[in-house]
């Protein structure tokens, strides 16, 4: 008999616990895959039961593939986006700014989130919504979805500044002083955060 079972088990759940190790796999043409898998068989994850004609099997998972989606968050805070505007960006798509920025991350836009973004469709919001329109005084974020989407949330640099959980990149990189990028260290989302400062 065919048994089917869906359980709620989340690599975010487990990644960076005791018992767990997760690695990154870049044979999987899927971005920002992970793999996280148990250590030994005490670890194992109770992935439900079956009970056929007085027998009951029990499931157990050992391992997660899981994709964590990511978004680039780019804040007006200290008026950067005015600024990139004023420089004459504001006519490029948020493709092109993704690439702008990319070099002055640090590593953070890497090659495959800036190809995820290359491989979404011609109508996607990253090819047809220009930085013009993101310039607002009440500063809303926008947010660069690894999916193509764009939308604006309440998501501040300030917010997470010297914040346990959060780094800052790039690190004493000449010529990109004015840029502060901020990764998301824990495994629950993956917010990447950029504002101005001086």
């Amino acid at each position: 008999m065919d048994f089917f079972i869906i359980s709620g088990i989340y690599g975010r759940d487990y990644s960076g616990k005791v018992g767990y190790t997760t690695y990154n796999d870049t044979l999987v043409p899927v971005s920002l895959k992970l793999f996280t898998k148990a250590i030994g068989l005490q670890y194992y994850i109770d992935a439900g039961t079956n009970v056929d004609d007085g027998v009951i099997t029990y499931y157990k998972a050992f391992a997660i593939a899981w994709s964590l989606g990511s978004t680039f968050v780019l804040s007006n805070e200290d008026g950067l986006i005015d600024d990139l505007i004023r420089e004459g960006d504001g006519d490029k798509n948020m493709m092109q700014v993704l690439q702008l920025f990319q070099p002055a991350s640090g590593g953070i836009l890497q090659d495959d989130f800036i190809k995820q973004h290359a491989a979404c469709p011609a109508g996607s919001d990253v090819f047809t919504e220009v930085l013009n329109i993101f310039s607002d005084s009440e500063n809303k974020p926008v947010c660069i979805n690894s999916d193509g989407t764009i939308h604006v949330a309440g998501i501040f640099g300030e917010n997470y500044f010297q914040t346990e959980g959060y780094g800052i990149l790039p690190e004493n990189q000449p010529g990109y002083s004015a840029q502060l990028f901020r990764i998301m260290l824990k495994t629950c989302g993956a917010k990447i955060l950029s504002i101005k400062i001086r």
